[in-house]
């Protein structure tokens, strides 16, 4: 197991501007009962995109248009609610899975902190690049945005916009492939068992 560098990503974006979209809208409290977490993105937003059908709308996570999106922009305080690392999940399984999000302010510190450890880049922009961003993909739902993560741009068209994460930590974690805590654990084994020959209470 091994923490992979992630510096570029690359794609079309998926829009939900809504603020204070909680973990629970993100993937309904039934689905937590999922051995694992394969299966889950099929049912991220269910409650929300069932709602929609039923007002004869389109949930972008339902709309043919956003079939191959894997930038998630939305509002800020994404993620709140519960602490269910499965929302994370249930965005990264979705179709071709989610990669990064944009949002206009900062994120639940625990979803953040799920999606770090999962390798999922939530990243802020200025409220005023937020809405540029928005008008220029609502336009053309196919237009590429590119993330560069030792740059800390978003470049969509020919415009850059400055991004940052609410956690320093996490550019450094992402650009050096450490994000992944568990398998920088399995990396210290070795150093891990030497230092715990010399416990007297283990010997």
């Amino acid at each position: 197991m091994q923490s992979t560098k992630i510096i570029q990503i690359t794609g079309k974006p998926i829009i939900l501007p809504e603020d204070n979209i909680d973990t629970d809208r993100i993937i309904p409290a039934r689905f937590l009962k999922s051995v694992t977490f394969n299966e889950l993105g099929e049912h991220v937003f269910e409650d929300d995109r069932n709602k929609a059908r039923l007002e004869n709308k389109a949930h972008p996570f339902e709309d043919q248009q956003n079939k191959s999106a894997s930038i998630l922009i939305t509002g800020q305080n994404f993620g709140s609610g519960s602490s269910r690392e499965h929302a994370v999940h249930a965005l990264m399984k979705w179709k071709g899975g989610i990669q990064a999000v944009i949002s206009k302010g900062k994120y639940s510190e625990i979803f953040f902190n799920n999606a770090l450890n999962n390798g999922l880049p939530c990243l802020i922009v200025k409220e005023k690049d937020w809405h540029n961003l928005i008008g220029i993909c609502q336009k053309n739902l196919q237009t590429e945005i590119s993330i560069n993560l030792e740059k800390m741009t978003v470049k969509i068209n020919s415009k850059f916009m400055p991004a940052q994460f609410q956690q320093k930590t996490a550019q450094k974690a992402f650009v050096c492939g450490k994000w992944n805590k568990l398998a920088e654990l399995l990396a210290g084994r070795e150093k891990i068992e030497y230092q715990l020959a010399l416990l007297p209470y283990l010997s």
